[in-house]
């Protein structure tokens, strides 16, 4: 028995999902991508039919839960400082751009655009002429999508959807 100046052990935190959970061999898995509130009517980046497929898919769930044996959920997350949000940019005029602004290459060199915290200069130059460079796309500024730890990022609370 530990004393109590003895110091306990510290709990392994597990790495992976499979680390702390067995997955079911055989059964249907089912992938849910992005069910946040940032993608429902009222997010930063809605879908108007959102709700519609949420209530869908917790019928689906509803019918089908005996035939499911995993259920995975990915969330988009991002930090508010991320290269395709407003915050990491500034004009000439000290003002970030509006979501959806392309950010050229040209405009980075001439300083029409450049990053906010000026450590990130040479960074965010690289990062554009790398788009170009590899006829990807162009940066467009979204809008805030998914930040942590904030509203946007929760899922949508299907408790009340589903009755299983």
């Amino acid at each position: 028995m530990l004393s109590s100046s003895e110091p306990k052990a510290a709990p392994t935190v597990p790495r992976f999902y499979n680390d702390y959970y067995e997955r079911p061999i055989g059964g249907t898995t089912l992938l849910i991508i992005d069910p946040q509130k940032d993608f429902h009517p009222g997010g930063s980046l809605a879908i108007p039919t959102a709700d519609v497929d949420s209530a869908r898919i917790a019928a689906m769930i509803e019918a089908n839960v005996g035939a499911i044996a995993d259920m995975i959920v990915s969330l988009d997350t991002h930090q508010q400082m991320h290269v395709a949000h407003p915050l990491f940019w500034i004009d000439a005029a000290g003002k970030h751009p509006a979501p959806f602004t392309p950010i050229e290459v040209a405009a980075v060199e001439s300083g029409a655009w450049k990053t906010t915290d000026p450590r990130w200069r040479a960074w965010g130059l690289t990062y554009v002429k790398t788009l170009a460079a590899n006829k990807r796309f162009v940066l467009i500024i979204w809008p805030e999508v998914g930040l942590q730890p904030k509203w946007s990022r929760c899922t949508l609370h299907w408790r009340g959807m589903i009755k299983i």
